[in-house]
């Protein structure tokens, strides 16, 4: 007589387990394959934005050593004004660094409450620069509450739209934005719409507009997956995006997302930065930045020790956290086990990041 333990697994049992592996690997492979194309796309965006983005990038330079070499105590009175014009200058830099960089890296989605008016008024610079000079811009922006969305990829949708917009004009036309809320069955929702005076969209190619890998644009080396990757991103959040057809002419499109309840939090510099005395290692690709964010750890009290490669390896055995700024060597962060990273620094976002990760350490 055979025992139970030496009966063969039942068929069905097997088959089903190896079922739920097949669909849970195939659902991962799709998931890191949306990722890579949504990458794609954001890079396809930034190369549009570079030459724009590089020009206003090295205007605000010019601001900062132009009002630096003013600023040098010859006139008392005008300091504090140099000073601001320094620190404005230097922020829109940074700002548009962020943005770049954003847009530039391959990204893991975090929703967040997000102002959606405030967030589209500063992608305005960026959208006019896309599309001078040919178009002219129109911006209605209204108080529109907050969003849950991710921020860079609610860039990607709305630069993919303007994007469209241009190419849909290369004759040159007017690009609309205007963003409002709205109720839809009873609920509020934020409303963005992306109009232009183009060509239009031929009623032969309403039905698969967002379709993956569709496009109109062939010839100019559309991709196809920008509105359907828009699609996606706004309805897993509750949203919808739709072509107007009561436009006169051209073509619009209309974003809506659920509002939620109270308001996203609006960047304020604080009155007094966090300040602290525990040791703090810098590690930078670029000496300069080492030297001026240890600097700025400093002046908040903290002893502050900066080093690269296997100095850095070494130094960080003998303090209290390692702070690895963007652009330092990948295997140089692998060995560290990265405790803080910076895209792009402004004193307030170092200072209360340095407060917050010593304080998480110390728990």
């Amino acid at each position: 007589m055979v025992s139970d333990e030496h009966l063969p697994e039942p068929r069905s049992a097997r088959t089903d387990s190896d079922l739920r592996e097949l669909v849970a690997r195939q659902e991962q492979q799709n998931a890191a394959l949306r990722r890579q194309l949504e990458h794609a796309q954001r890079l396809t965006t930034l190369g549009s934005l570079a030459a724009g983005a590089l020009h206003d990038f090295n205007n605000a330079l010019t601001c900062v050593l132009s009002f630096n070499q003013l600023n040098d105590g010859s006139d008392a009175s005008s300091t504090p004004l140099y000073r601001a014009q320094i620190d404005r200058s230097a922020r829109d830099a940074v700002t548009l660094a962020q943005q770049l960089l954003s847009l530039g890296r391959d990204h893991e989605a975090r929703d967040e409450p997000v102002a959606i008016d405030a967030h589209l008024r500063v992608l305005a610079g960026g959208i006019e620069r896309l599309l001078a000079p040919r178009v002219t811009c129109e911006f209605s922006i209204e108080e529109t509450g907050a969003a849950n969305i991710d921020p860079v990829l609610w860039s990607q949708v709305v630069l993919n739209l303007v994007t469209n917009a241009r190419d849909a004009m290369p004759d040159g036309g007017t690009l609309t934005l205007t963003a409002r809320e709205t109720v839809v069955e009873g609920a509020p929702h934020v409303e963005v719409t992306v109009a232009d005076t183009g060509r239009g969209v031929q009623d032969r190619d309403v039905p698969h507009l967002f379709e993956p890998f569709f496009t109109t644009k062939q010839e100019r080396g559309g991709t196809g997956l920008g509105l359907s990757m828009a699609r996606r991103i706004l309805e897993s959040r509750g949203g919808s995006i739709v072509l107007d057809r009561d436009v006169e002419s051209g073509a619009a499109f209309r974003i809506r997302l659920p509002r939620i309840d109270g308001e996203a939090p609006r960047r304020r510099a604080p009155i007094e930065l966090p300040r602290g005395s525990e040791r703090v290692l810098i590690v930078a690709d670029d000496p300069r930045t080492s030297l001026a964010v240890a600097a700025l750890a400093h002046d908040l009290g903290y002893v502050t020790l900066t080093g690269d490669g296997q100095s850095a390896i070494t130094l960080a055995a003998d303090v209290d956290l390692v702070c690895v700024l963007d652009g330092a060597d990948t295997k140089l962060r692998r060995t560290l086990r990265l405790d803080l990273e910076r895209e792009a620094l402004t004193p307030e976002s170092f200072a209360s990041s340095l407060r917050r990760a010593l304080d998480e350490r110390a728990r």
